[in-house]
């Protein structure tokens, strides 16, 4: 095959076009490609932008939010966590901060609900 010789710029702004056009309903993505544009949007960013960045936050939220959408509350915190640690250095849109509790308190509420429905059974066997 040929090589891709575009600009990290001009691979990102493809990347986020795509997932742009996923979120208006234009395309629909299936989790394992959406999980490769989002990945490599937080690869791409981090390379252009560092790890400090506005961007970068938009990165791990976006990422967090699709853990939480495919049932991965776990690695949901882990992402969602790093995006609220750059609030403290980056100047975001309150909404942007909104949006990132709620999707920690869903994935909190996810892990918690688990662990409750995992000491019923357990509980129920040694009745």
């Amino acid at each position: 095959g040929s090589m891709d010789i575009r600009t990290p710029s001009e691979k990102l702004k493809e990347l986020n076009d795509r997932l742009d056009s996923e979120l208006r309903g234009e395309i629909n993505l299936q989790p394992a490609d959406k999980f490769k544009t989002l990945t490599q949007i937080k690869s791409i960013t981090y390379m252009i932008n560092g790890e400090d960045s506005t961007e970068m936050l938009r990165a791990y939220a976006n990422l967090g939010y699709f853990y939480n959408d495919n049932n991965r509350p776990q690695s949901a915190i882990r992402n969602l966590d790093k995006a609220h640690n750059l609030e403290r250095t980056n100047v975001v849109d309150k909404d942007v901060s909104i949006n990132i509790a709620i999707e920690t308190a869903k994935a909190q509420l996810s892990i918690s609900t688990t662990r409750a429905v995992i000491m019923i059974c357990f509980n129920d066997v040694h009745l």
